[in-house]
């Protein structure tokens, strides 16, 4: 599957609110929401970094995608706390074999009283050699500043719903800017 093939639309559109009953936006997108699980869950974990980066390069998503996990075991889950206030879910609790970990970052809005997807990174269990080529082409038409540091690749993307993307051959870290983000209801 491609990125393409998926109407990554329902992750922008508005909903209007519902009070009871079945809600109409999420039973006419229900499809495209089982593509993108498929795809988070079945693709390979280079597609799943091209998609993540494509998601975020334009318009901030809603917070559906932030809670949408990268088919992990909801089991016993426990998230672990990192010295940057990120939760980071062990290998232990994830079902794909090719990631050691994913880690997410939140934060509030208090004027919406809303929770906002700050970063969201992934620790491959093998290099992905040419993941600096899958980023740079998923950013092109963006204007943005790419500099080495030491076994990093740090990218600076201006004007978009990406304040920073840092990448290993190991690792990959979507850095989110918080002046993009726009409240639309889960």
């Amino acid at each position: 599957m491609n990125i393409s093939d998926i109407n990554l639309d329902f992750l922008y559109l508005n909903k209007g609110a519902v009070l009871g009953g079945k809600d109409p936006f999420w039973e006419k997108w229900r499809g495209e929401r089982y593509n993108f699980f498929d795809f988070l869950s079945k693709e390979p974990l280079v597609k799943v970094i091209d998609l993540t980066v494509h998601i975020f390069k334009n318009k901030y998503p809603r917070v559906y995608f932030a809670f949408a996990d990268i088919n992990i075991s909801l089991k016993d889950v426990i998230y672990v706390k990192d010295k940057s206030g990120y939760n980071v879910l062990g290998e232990r609790f994830i079902e794909r074999d090719d990631l050691k970990s994913v880690k997410k970052k939140y934060g509030k809005i208090t004027e919406y009283e809303s929770s906002i997807l700050e970063g969201i990174g992934y620790e491959f269990k093998e290099p992905i050699l040419n993941l600096e080529e899958i980023i740079d082409k998923q950013l092109e038409g963006k204007k943005y500043k790419k500099r080495r540091e030491e076994m990093e690749v740090v990218y600076e993307v201006i004007d978009s719903p990406i304040l920073r993307l840092v990448i290993t051959s190991t690792t990959f870290l979507l850095e989110v800017n918080r002046d993009k983000w726009e409240f639309r209801a889960p």
